[in-house]
C-alpha cells in the first residue's frame, strides 16, 4: 500500500489504519470554548447548551510539509463532506447526555485542521485537530430539596470507554 494522499502536503503513512490509535495510551486534549447555556428545563430536568469543541491529539503517521505560512496560519484545514472521516478519531461520550445534534445537522460535515502544534505549544510534532460544533441536552437530576433557597449543579463531563485513551480538558 502507498501513502494516501489528503492533499495540500499531507500524507497518511503506509499502512494507516483509521479504527487503530496513533498510539497505546492516547491522550486526546478537548477544549470547549464559549459553552453558551440556551434552556434550563426544570420539569425535565436538563439544561440545553451550545457547545463549541476542540479535540487535538498527535498522530505522527501523518506526514506534512508545512509551509511557512501554515505555522502562521494555524495548518491546513480540510472540511470533509462525509459521515466518517479517513482519519482516526477519538470516541467520546458524554455520560449524561439526552440529545445531541450537530451544527451542520443534516449535513455530514466534519471539519480537521492539521497543525504543527499541540496544546501547550508542543512544536515539531503533527496534531489533528477536530472542530465539533453543535447543541446538546444533558440531563442533571436536580435537588429541589430546599426549594426556594436551593443552588443546582449539573455536572459535565466528556468518557472514553477506551482504557488507552485519555481526554484531558484544557482552557
Amino acid at each position: 500500500a502507498e501513502e494516501t494522499n489528503l492533499g495540500n502536503g499531507v500524507y497518511l503513512s503506509r499502512g494507516y489504519q483509521k479504527h487503530e490509535p496513533p498510539k497505546e495510551n492516547m491522550s486526546v486534549y478537548v477544549s470547549t470554548v464559549r459553552p453558551k447555556v440556551l434552556k434550563v428545563d426544570k420539569k425535565q430536568e436538563t439544561i440545553t447548551i451550545d457547545l463549541f469543541n476542540f479535540l487535538t491529539w498527535e498522530d505522527l503517521r501523518i506526514k506534512t510539509n508545512f509551509t511557512e505560512a501554515d505555522k502562521v496560519n494555524d495548518g491546513i484545514k480540510f472540511i470533509f463532506e462525509v459521515a466518517e472521516l479517513p482519519l482516526w478519531t477519538p470516541y467520546y461520550y458524554i455520560p449524561n447526555l439526552s440529545e445531541w445534534k450537530s451544527a451542520y445537522h443534516p449535513l455530514n460535515i466534519n471539519i480537521v485542521q492539521i497543525v504543527p502544534y499541540g496544546p501547550f505549544l508542543t512544536k515539531n510534532s503533527t496534531f489533528v485537530q477536530k472542530v465539533e460544533n453543535g447543541r446538546c441536552t444533558i440531563f442533571c437530576g436536580f435537588d429541589h430539596s430546599l426549594f426556594p433557597m436551593d443552588e443546582q449543579r449539573c455536572p459535565f463531563r466528556f468518557a472514553s470507554m477506551s482504557r488507552n485513551l485519555r481526554l484531558l480538558l484544557y482552557d
